[in-house]
C-alpha cells in the first residue's frame, strides 16, 4: 500500500545514509542540525503558546529533531545514539533539499532561501518546500495527537507562510478536517505497541543488511529475545 511504501522508503533511506557515513567518514547530519531546537520548549514561547515558524529551515528541522528525540525510546534496540530510528529519513531529505537550494524561491523574485538574502527562509513558491511541509507538519501533529510529547502545558501555533495560506493546514483539527486518513495513519504510527516494534525491526533489518550484513538487530519483548 502507499502507506507501507512510505515507511519502507524511510527505512531504506536511513539505512543507506548511516552506511554511507560508515564507509566515507563524512558527517551526514542535515546542515545546522546542532543549532535546531532539541524539543518543543526550545521554540519561541509567547502568550502561553509554542510558536513554530515552519517556513524557516532551522525551525522545520527542529520539528524533525523533536520527533526523533521523543521517539528515541522506541528504537534503543536498533543501535546507539538513536541511529536506528527510521524517522531519520525525513530530516535527511529536508537537509538535502536545503543544501541543494531546492527550498529557495525558484522565481528569483525574492531573496528567500539565498545566501545573499534570507538563507534560512523556506519559499512557499518552491514545490519542494510545499511537499516537505506536509512531511513535517502531518507527522508532527500526528505525534502531538498521539501524546508522544506528553501532556503539553502550552498550545501549539504553527505560523502560516506570507502567501498561499489556504494551501496548508496548521493544527490537529485543521489538518484532520482536510486529510483525515493521513492524520489517522501518523497518529496510529506514534501509538507504538510491541507488535509494531517487531514488525518494523524486521523491515529495518531486511533493508539494512544489504549495506551492513554483519549487523544483527535484537529486541526484547516480555523477556523474549528476537534477533533479525
Amino acid at each position: 500500500s502507499g502507506r507501507s511504501g512510505g515507511w519502507v522508503y524511510m527505512v531504506a533511506m536511513t539505512a543507506a545514509a548511516w552506511s554511507e557515513k560508515d564507509a566515507t567518514g563524512d558527517d551526514i547530519y542535515p546542515p545546522l542540525w546542532n543549532l535546531a531546537p532539541e524539543n518543543l520548549l526550545n521554540f519561541l514561547v509567547k502568550d502561553n503558546k509554542i510558536i513554530i515558524n515552519a517556513w524557516n529551515y532551522q525551525e522545520r528541522l527542529g520539528l524533525y529533531k523533536s520527533l526523533l528525540n521523543s521517539s528515541a525510546k522506541y528504537f534503543t534496540a536498533f543501535g546507539y545514539q538513536n541511529f536506528g530510528n527510521i524517522l531519520w529519513g525525513l530530516p535527511l531529505q529536508h537537509g538535502w533539499q536545503f543544501r541543494t537550494g531546492r527550498l529557495a524561491d525558484p522565481s528569483n523574485k525574492t531573496s528567500c532561501g539565498y545566501e545573499n538574502g534570507d538563507l534560512l527562509c523556506i519559499s512557499v513558491r518552491s514545490w519542494w518546500s510545499c511537499m516537505n511541509y506536509y512531511l513535517a507538519i502531518i507527522p508532527f501533529l500526528g505525534a502531538v495527537e498521539a501524546g508522544l510529547f506528553g501532556q503539553l502545558q502550552y498550545e501549539i501555533e504553527i505560523l502560516p507562510p506570507e502567501e498561499r495560506t489556504t494551501d496548508f493546514c496548521y493544527s490537529v483539527a485543521d489538518c484532520r478536517s482536510r486529510i483525515p486518513n493521513l492524520m489517522n495513519a501518523w497518529k496510529a504510527y506514534f501509538e507504538v505497541s510491541n507488535f509494531t516494534l517487531v514488525f518494523w525491526a524486521a523491515c529495518f533489518r531486511s533493508y539494512y543488511k544489504r549495506y551492513t550484513p554483519q549487523i544483527a538487530i535484537m529486541i526484547t519483548i516480555k523477556d523474549h529475545f528476537l534477533i533479525f
